[in-house]
């Protein structure tokens, strides 16, 4: 949990959303950092401790799982790392801001299809909004995102393309 990630924003829109709808999804956070304070006491704030629960850094794939299966989307406001594939091979569609910080995994999410990359952030409240009453668009996207990860992002596919580069680089 650090600052470049947007978890604030997440919480505020989260916290709108809340305003509107009070059966909204409940908000999982996973990770620790110097942030985690921080975000608590915004959190506490706003009145949204029993809405809001702070997991911490979980590295069991096996609890990631399980997570990621209870779970419609995976929100990460201003960054789209690693965890946008995560997210995809456990079928969840990734939820991000099109100026999010990336090394290029963000080009992996096709907009409404296999996750969402949106105009702002401020459009994050009407995606938790929505998904209290559409989880089922939300699942058949990550059915796609899923699809897409086992079709062209395995670790294998990933090594495969390095190889060839590598070796087109040797024999030109």
């Amino acid at each position: 949990l650090y600052a470049q990630k947007g978890v604030d924003v997440l919480i505020e829109q989260y916290y709108r959303a809340y305003k509107k709808d009070e059966s909204i999804p409940k908000l999982l956070l996973v990770g620790d950092g110097a942030e985690r304070d921080k975000l608590e006491q915004l959190v506490a704030d706003r009145g949204l401790s029993a809405k809001i629960e702070f997991l911490g850094k979980i590295t069991d794939d096996n609890v990631l799982k399980g997570i990621f299966e209870s779970s419609y989307i995976c929100i990460s406001p201003k960054q789209a790392g690693l965890s946008v594939l995560k997210s995809m091979a456990y079928g969840v569609p990734f939820v991000t801001i099109e100026n999010a910080i990336t090394g290029g995994e963000i080009f992996n999410i096709e907009n409404g299809v296999t996750g969402l990359v949106l105009e702002d952030e401020n459009k994050i409240k009407d995606v938790i909004l929505d998904c209290a009453t559409n989880g089922d668009y939300y699942n058949e996207m990550g059915i796609k995102a899923r699809e897409f990860y086992y079709k062209n992002r395995t670790m294998k596919q990933m090594v495969g393309v390095f190889d060839k580069a590598i070796q087109y680089v040797l024999t030109h």
